[in-house]
């Protein structure tokens, strides 16, 4: 990681190819007293899109963000993607919560395009 930290002309004189590499994912809860200031976070997110970008966010996407020790939690990435692998969907409770079964993002994102078109409703999530 040192060498990302060099000036990009000192980078290229030493000639040497770097990586990072994410070895890992794992689904975490929060304690319900600080799960608002995450959702306050995507909401406002959302809403930014809808006004910058519109129609906004469509779809799933994922802040990635960390809480300091006095409890405040800073956003420092986003995944606008469908976010996840493999090992999340088991081990991330609160689609579980939410449907009453595991749910994984793939699912989740057909499920909700299934019920945008029982409910005509397409269009607002799609574009």
């Amino acid at each position: 990681d040192g060498i990302l930290d060099l000036p990009a002309q000192e980078q290229l004189e030493i000639n040497i190819s770097s990586q990072n590499i994410e070895i890992g994912h794992m689904g975490a809860t929060m304690r319900e007293s600080q799960i608002e200031k995450i959702f306050s976070a995507a909401e406002k997110f959302v809403e930014t899109c809808k006004k910058e970008y519109p129609p906004g966010m469509i779809g799933l996407f994922a802040l990635q963000g960390a809480i300091s020790k006095d409890l405040k939690f800073y956003v420092f990435d986003l995944s606008p993607r469908v976010p996840g692998c493999p090992c999340v969907e088991p081990t991330s409770p609160y689609m579980k919560y939410k449907y009453g079964f595991e749910v994984g993002p793939g699912r989740r994102v057909a499920m909700e395009i299934k019920l945008a078109i029982n409910t005509g409703r397409l269009m607002e999530v799609v574009t």
